[in-house]
């Protein structure tokens, strides 16, 4: 049997295709019932945290799921594909970023060949992290083509639940988590708010630029890591139940919007400035 492998392109500058494989000892059908109803997706993917049915009757095209996932924001994905035992694909957008997942089963002599495929299509500034989710997200599919395998070949070691509060001894932590990341958090808007205001005030100067230099490494960071902050991890493993939300001190419909309120504002500033350079000739 093969191993899980995973590999990731960027196709038309503004779209990465992650795509993984593995076989399983389990019949075609088996796999794709499993595989397509996306509500035993949070039996397989760590970095989903909720997922529900929204439409009635079996699974099929048309059927929508709500998904959540870190960082937090819902996402609404609608089955547009559905060929059982053969291929299904489930696609949405969420931040200004259109994503589908598919998938495709082949069978072989020991049970099935199950193929993953994720599609990401950025825009604006957000293209500039697509080389670093090529880099990542490989990694992640890999991982989660290996739980599927591990959770049908293995249906008793079931992943461990996450628990729901953090134990006695890492209360301190997760709070003193919270209060670095809340700190960051308004040390890197306060740099936002400058760079505003320094574009508005035609104050493309060196402040303006490191100030820029703060913001864009920052979001680098963000999307480079899956687009869920790495404090969040931290968050998680002290014990967060919703780690982009609880592990800072902001209010839960505010720290759940933060990348589609930051986007705009990047986008404004970018304009700013270039507005500002370009009278400057």
């Amino acid at each position: 049997m093969m191993n899980a492998t995973a590999s990731g392109t960027i196709r038309d500058r503004r779209t990465v295709v992650i795509e993984a494989a593995t076989e399983i000892e389990r019949p075609a059908e088996v796999v794709f019932g499993y595989c397509s109803d996306h509500t035993n997706e949070i039996e397989w993917n760590p970095e989903m945290r909720r997922v529900a049915k929204l439409t009635d009757g079996p699974v099929g095209v048309g059927t929508r799921y709500e998904m959540e996932f870190l960082p937090g924001r819902p996402i609404v994905g609608e089955c547009v594909l559905f060929d059982p035992p053969a291929s299904w694909k489930v696609a949405g957008s969420v931040n200004g970023m259109r994503s589908s997942l598919s998938g495709h089963v082949v069978p072989v002599p020991a049970g099935a060949r199950l193929g993953l495929r994720m599609e990401i299509e950025t825009r604006g500034l957000l293209r500039a992290a697509l080389p670093l989710l090529r880099r990542r997200l490989p990694r992640n599919l890999e991982r989660d083509i290996a739980l599927i395998k591990q959770k049908l070949e293995n249906p008793a070691e079931a992943r461990p639940e996450r628990s729901d509060s953090p134990s006695r001894g890492s209360d301190a932590a997760l709070r003193a988590v919270k209060a670095v990341h809340t700190l960051a958090w308004f040390s890197i808007e306060a740099c936002m708010v400058y760079v505003l205001y320094a574009g508005f005030a035609r104050r493309s100067d060196r402040r303006a630029g490191i100030a820029a230099g703060v913001v864009a490494a920052e979001s680098l960071i963000f999307a480079g890591n899956g687009f869920r902050c790495p404090l969040t991890q931290v968050a998680q493993r002290l014990g967060a139940q919703h780690g982009s939300v609880t592990d800072i001190y902001l209010p839960k419909w505010f720290a759940r919007n933060l990348p589609a309120i930051h986007v705009p504002l990047i986008g404004l500033a970018g304009y700013l400035h270039g507005r500002n350079l370009r009278t400057r000739r």
